[in-house]
């Protein structure tokens, strides 16, 4: 054996016989997300780590980047966090605050409504000037513990701005239902489409759907919604109507279908307004 190859064989199996750790130090884990608080403004979230270090003290402040699908989230600075030593490392909950104006489109148009990859990279600051570097990464799955977002946290995005049925008795009934939507991006949005129904006192009064609309950004935008009106339900409400000024209490209920890049989002409507009834 010459001694060129009898080096490489030597560096090899030095190389080799080192400890994992010394070539790739462990990194954190981001184990799930809870939107706490939305405003049209920010989103504030618990974001839930394992990492294998951390600064000293239980309360500690990091600067840092994080992506989501790939794209810059635009966290303000610094993130307060809650720290716990634990089996594994430490327990580290990021006690983040989002602008929503300041979201990136790569969001949207990378997006998935089948998993969430997500990264936090950067620094802990924590007492007596103490230091640890962050590097957390995870593939969280929407519709599970991973992600948790209630519901009603939505309601303050959408409104059902009134609805209006005419033409009772006639051979045509129409029907329209209006729905405000608030686009808190800088961007247009594009919903695939939107289903709903229209109920008064617990009865389906009309149906309807529309497909491709897009929310313009920054504002508040009002949808008209076709509705197809049953006449029975309707003219039942009519009866209602007449003793109430032409005005009953209604509630739109169905749901919202956001075009992401590779696939769709429902986002549930349940809103509720008037319906004005006319003959």
């Amino acid at each position: 054996m010459n001694r060129r190859r009898f080096l490489r064989i030597l560096l090899a199996s030095l190389l080799a016989s080192l400890p994992a750790s010394a070539a790739a130090p462990p990194k954190g884990t981001i184990r799930s997300i809870e939107v706490t608080a939305l405003t049209r403004q920010k989103a504030f979230l618990f974001v839930r780590t394992t990492l294998p270090r951390a600064a000293r003290g239980a309360t500690q402040k990091f600067r840092g980047e994080t992506t989501a699908w790939g794209a810059p989230v635009p966290l303000v600075q610094p993130v307060k966090v809650a720290v716990q030593p634990s089996a594994n490392g430490f327990d580290v909950v990021f006690l983040a605050e989002i602008d929503l104006a300041a979201v990136p489109k790569a969001i949207v148009e990378r997006g998935s409504p089948v998993t969430l990859p997500v990264t936090l990279k950067g620094t802990l600051a924590g007492e007596a000037g103490t230091a640890a570097t962050v590097d957390a990464a995870g593939a969280l799955r929407p519709g599970t513990a991973d992600l948790v977002a209630h519901r009603e946290l939505a309601d303050g995005f959408v409104r059902f701005a009134g609805s209006r049925i005419s033409g009772l008795g006639l051979a045509e009934t129409k029907g329209e239902a209006r729905l405000a939507v608030f686009n808190p991006f800088r961007f247009d949005v594009s919903l695939r489409g939107l289903r709903y129904e229209l109920a008064s006192g617990g009865r389906v009064v009309a149906r309807g759907s529309r497909q491709g609309v897009i929310v313009r950004p920054s504002r508040e935008n009002e949808i008209a919604l076709p509705l197809t009106v049953s006449n029975a339900a309707a003219l039942a409400a009519a009866g209602k109507a007449v003793t109430s000024g032409g005005r009953l209490s209604g509630r739109l209920t169905g749901e919202i279908v956001l075009k992401l890049g590779t696939g769709d989002v429902k986002l549930p409507i349940a809103a509720s307004g008037t319906i004005e009834v006319l003959r």
